[in-house]
């Protein structure tokens, strides 16, 4: 494909194809607070997965990472960890979001 291609992604920093480490393009990574997370995720299961329990039920889960697609919190910080990179660059949704609005 022509330039710029990108990759979207939600893949842990682990399962990463190896060349990231070597040909080391540039790392957008947005994450939400995991309260807006948690519902976010629990309106999407039970509109696409059929979920069925509450949302009290289902943010427990979460916080456990009992939840398909967990582990959240650690996922966060595998990224945060390498914010020092020169190619990586770490934010908040919310505070893109307050940028934007100011």
């Amino acid at each position: 494909m022509p330039r710029p291609r990108f990759i979207k992604t939600h893949l842990h920093v682990g399962l990463l194809p190896e060349a990231i480490w070597t040909v080391k393009p540039k790392i957008v990574y947005v994450h939400r607070n995991p309260k807006s997370v948690a519902v976010s995720f629990y309106h999407h299961s039970a509109s696409f997965t059929g979920y069925k329990g509450t949302l009290e039920d289902f943010t427990r889960s979460f916080m456990r990472d009992l939840q398909l697609y967990s582990p959240y919190h650690e996922h966060v910080i595998e990224y945060s960890q390498l914010s020092h990179l020169d190619n990586v660059l770490v934010l908040k949704y919310e505070d893109m979001k307050q940028v934007s609005t100011d």
